[in-house]
Protein backbone atom coordinates (compact mmCIF):
# COMPACT_ATOMS: atom_id res chain seq x y z
CA UNK A 1 0.00 0.00 0.00
CA UNK A 2 2.88 2.39 0.81
CA UNK A 3 4.39 1.86 -2.65
CA UNK A 4 1.06 2.83 -4.27
CA UNK A 5 0.96 6.10 -2.31
CA UNK A 6 4.57 6.85 -3.29
CA UNK A 7 3.86 6.17 -6.98
CA UNK A 8 0.75 8.39 -6.90
CA UNK A 9 2.73 11.15 -5.18
CA UNK A 10 5.45 10.88 -7.81
CA UNK A 11 2.89 11.04 -10.62
CA UNK A 12 1.29 14.15 -9.11
CA UNK A 13 4.71 15.80 -8.74
CA UNK A 14 5.66 15.00 -12.34
CA UNK A 15 2.31 16.32 -13.60
CA UNK A 16 2.76 19.60 -11.70
CA UNK A 17 6.30 19.94 -13.06
CA UNK A 18 5.11 19.34 -16.63
CA UNK A 19 2.39 21.99 -16.26
CA UNK A 20 4.85 24.49 -14.78
CA UNK A 21 7.39 23.93 -17.58
CA UNK A 22 4.82 24.16 -20.39
CA UNK A 23 5.96 27.18 -22.51
CA UNK A 24 2.44 27.77 -23.86
CA UNK A 25 0.97 28.38 -20.40
CA UNK A 26 0.55 32.06 -19.51
CA UNK A 27 3.00 32.97 -16.75
CA UNK A 28 4.80 29.62 -16.86
CA UNK A 29 8.51 29.05 -17.10
CA UNK A 30 9.66 30.08 -20.54
CA UNK A 31 12.96 29.98 -22.35
CA UNK A 32 14.67 33.34 -22.59
CA UNK A 33 14.22 33.29 -26.34
CA UNK A 34 11.53 31.32 -28.05
CA UNK A 35 10.03 31.42 -31.51
CA UNK A 36 6.27 31.76 -31.63
CA UNK A 37 4.29 31.28 -34.81
CA UNK A 38 2.60 34.51 -35.97
CA UNK A 39 -0.86 35.01 -34.50
CA UNK A 40 -0.80 31.73 -32.59
CA UNK A 41 -3.86 32.13 -30.32
CA UNK A 42 -2.82 29.21 -28.12
CA UNK A 43 0.14 31.19 -26.78
CA UNK A 44 -1.70 34.31 -25.64
CA UNK A 45 -5.44 33.79 -26.07
CA UNK A 46 -7.37 36.96 -26.77
CA UNK A 47 -4.21 39.01 -27.25
CA UNK A 48 -2.61 40.22 -30.47
CA UNK A 49 0.64 38.46 -31.27
CA UNK A 50 3.50 40.04 -33.18
CA UNK A 51 2.61 40.02 -36.87
CA UNK A 52 5.76 38.60 -38.44
CA UNK A 53 4.17 38.71 -41.91
CA UNK A 54 3.82 42.50 -41.99
CA UNK A 55 4.44 43.73 -45.54
CA UNK A 56 5.58 47.15 -44.36
CA UNK A 57 6.83 48.56 -41.09
CA UNK A 58 6.37 51.87 -39.33
CA UNK A 59 9.73 53.31 -38.19
CA UNK A 60 10.11 55.72 -35.28
CA UNK A 61 12.54 58.60 -35.69
CA UNK A 62 14.71 56.98 -33.00
CA UNK A 63 14.77 53.63 -34.84
CA UNK A 64 15.80 55.34 -38.11
CA UNK A 65 18.63 57.11 -36.30
CA UNK A 66 19.87 53.91 -34.64
CA UNK A 67 19.68 52.03 -37.93
CA UNK A 68 21.82 54.73 -39.57
CA UNK A 69 24.44 54.63 -36.79
CA UNK A 70 24.60 50.84 -36.82
CA UNK A 71 24.42 50.47 -40.59
CA UNK A 72 21.34 48.26 -40.51
CA UNK A 73 19.03 48.27 -43.53
CA UNK A 74 15.24 48.02 -43.70
CA UNK A 75 15.65 44.58 -45.29
CA UNK A 76 17.74 43.39 -42.34
CA UNK A 77 15.06 44.67 -39.94
CA UNK A 78 12.43 42.75 -41.91
CA UNK A 79 14.63 39.62 -41.85
CA UNK A 80 14.91 39.82 -38.04
CA UNK A 81 11.14 40.34 -37.73
CA UNK A 82 10.46 37.24 -39.80
CA UNK A 83 13.21 34.90 -38.59
CA UNK A 84 14.45 36.24 -35.25
CA UNK A 85 13.81 34.80 -31.81
CA UNK A 86 11.57 36.61 -29.31
CA UNK A 87 13.40 37.36 -26.06
CA UNK A 88 10.55 37.37 -23.54
CA UNK A 89 12.75 38.72 -20.74
CA UNK A 90 13.38 41.89 -22.73
CA UNK A 91 9.82 42.12 -24.13
CA UNK A 92 6.87 43.98 -22.64
CA UNK A 93 3.95 41.90 -23.90
CA UNK A 94 1.63 42.87 -21.05
CA UNK A 95 1.51 46.46 -22.29
CA UNK A 96 -2.17 46.41 -23.16
CA UNK A 97 -2.99 47.57 -26.67
CA UNK A 98 0.62 48.05 -27.86
CA UNK A 99 2.74 45.11 -26.64
CA UNK A 100 6.49 45.37 -27.31
CA UNK A 101 8.55 42.43 -28.52
CA UNK A 102 12.34 42.18 -28.31
CA UNK A 103 13.36 40.09 -31.33
CA UNK A 104 16.97 38.95 -31.67
CA UNK A 105 19.01 37.59 -34.54
CA UNK A 106 21.93 38.06 -36.90
CA UNK A 107 21.90 40.58 -39.75
CA UNK A 108 23.26 39.75 -43.19
CA UNK A 109 26.67 41.13 -42.23
CA UNK A 110 26.77 39.19 -38.95
CA UNK A 111 25.69 41.82 -36.41
CA UNK A 112 23.97 40.30 -33.38
CA UNK A 113 21.00 42.62 -32.88
CA UNK A 114 17.90 43.07 -30.77
CA UNK A 115 15.08 44.98 -32.43
CA UNK A 116 12.13 46.23 -30.42
CA UNK A 117 8.86 45.92 -32.33
CA UNK A 118 5.52 47.23 -31.07
CA UNK A 119 2.33 45.64 -32.33
CA UNK A 120 -0.18 48.46 -32.70
CA UNK A 121 -3.51 49.00 -34.41
CA UNK A 122 -1.65 50.94 -37.12
CA UNK A 123 0.70 48.01 -37.80
CA UNK A 124 4.12 46.83 -36.67
CA UNK A 125 6.26 49.69 -35.34
CA UNK A 126 10.07 49.50 -35.18
CA UNK A 127 10.90 51.22 -31.88
CA UNK A 128 14.68 50.82 -31.71
CA UNK A 129 17.59 48.73 -32.98
CA UNK A 130 20.33 47.53 -30.62
CA UNK A 131 23.68 45.95 -31.50
CA UNK A 132 24.29 43.42 -28.73
CA UNK A 133 28.04 43.18 -29.22
CA UNK A 134 29.36 46.58 -30.29
CA UNK A 135 28.97 50.12 -28.96
CA UNK A 136 28.37 52.63 -31.75
CA UNK A 137 28.85 56.36 -31.41
CA UNK A 138 25.40 57.76 -32.03
CA UNK A 139 23.77 61.13 -31.40
CA UNK A 140 20.23 59.73 -31.22
CA UNK A 141 18.07 60.93 -28.34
Amino acid sequence: MKWLIRILGLLVALTLLAVWLNPRREGGARKETEHVRPNDPSVYPGRAVLDRRASSLIYTKHARCRMGCRQISEQEVMDILQKGQINYRKSDINRGEDPKYAVEGLTRDGQNVRIIFAQSKRGVVVVTVIDLEREWSCACS
